[in-house]
């Protein structure tokens, strides 16, 4: 079905020169890892030989050990989204997280030689994770030299945990304008405070994010996996520190003064 989209949308190979056209495909919505390898081979040998750049997000585990499946989808690739939710809290109801957060020093060496530009989904303000989540999580970001995206929990209605936080008396908005997962924290968790976690989290962004830390990774990334690896990583880094500007001229009463 990609393929024939693809057909359809006139995208340029090397017999129809298209130059007005970028050719990025971006896969929103659709985790890769539900194909089997097969399909996925043959799609991304079409997608490289159009030479088109594309975005997605795969449950890593259940294609890591097809070495050359993850070859052929680093070729082009401007980013892949991987969920981690967590690098330190077990992770109820999904084994291969699990796994991967038992495994991730060896997994990133891995991706990292292979050149597959991976960007870990976490996120903040869970109720197993306590204040303490921010700073381990950053160090484990400047040990690894990892690309993350983080997201803020957003309860969603209809949900058990939904009904349990209005249950407890912790759900503070249930506008679903505010269910963005990036700008707003729209419940109190269990083991901080809202103030606490919301600050905590703009404080994450601008260190993780800091020009020194997205510069030193940059050229790690171009020396080791060239420039479009690098600049792929580093544009979603940037994203994220213009974020964390914004929020903290929004809320600058809940970062921490230490």
């Amino acid at each position: 079905l990609v393929k024939a989209e693809l057909e359809a949308m006139n995208l340029p190979n090397k017999n129809k020169p298209f130059p007005f056209c970028p050719k990025i495909l971006f896969i929103l919505d659709q985790n890769l890892a539900v194909c089997p390898d097969n399909y996925l081979e043959e799609l991304f040998d079409y997608i490289n030989a159009r030479k088109i750049r594309w975005i997605g997000e795969l449950t890593i585990m259940d294609k890591i050990h097809n070495e050359k499946l993850l070859r052929k989808m680093a070729v082009g690739s401007l980013g892949c989204l991987i969920g981690a939710e967590d690098f330190f809290n077990p992770i109820p109801g999904s084994p291969a997280k699990n796994e991967l957060q038992r495994n991730l020093p060896e997994v990133t060496r891995y991706l990292q030689s292979l050149g597959f530009p991976a960007i870990y989904s976490i996120i903040f303000g869970t109720d197993n994770q306590d204040v303490s989540i921010f700073p381990k999580t950053a160090e484990v970001i400047s040990k690894l030299g990892i690309c993350v995206y983080p997201h803020l929990m957003a309860p969603r209605a209809g949900t058990p945990f939904f009904a349990q936080l209005v249950k407890e008396g912790r759900l503070r908005d249930s506008k679903s304008s505010h269910r963005d997962m990036t700008r707003h924290l729209p419940h109190n968790p269990k083991n901080m405070k809202w103030e606490e976690c919301l600050g905590e989290y703009i404080h994450f962004k601008r260190e993780v994010y800091s020009p020194q830390q997205i510069a030193g990774r940059f050229w790690r990334n171009k020396e080791q996996n060239g420039l479009q690896y690098a600049a792929a990583l580093a544009a979603i880094e940037i994203a994220q520190a213009i974020g964390g500007i914004v929020l903290g001229t929004k809320y600058p009463k809940l970062l921490p003064t230490s």
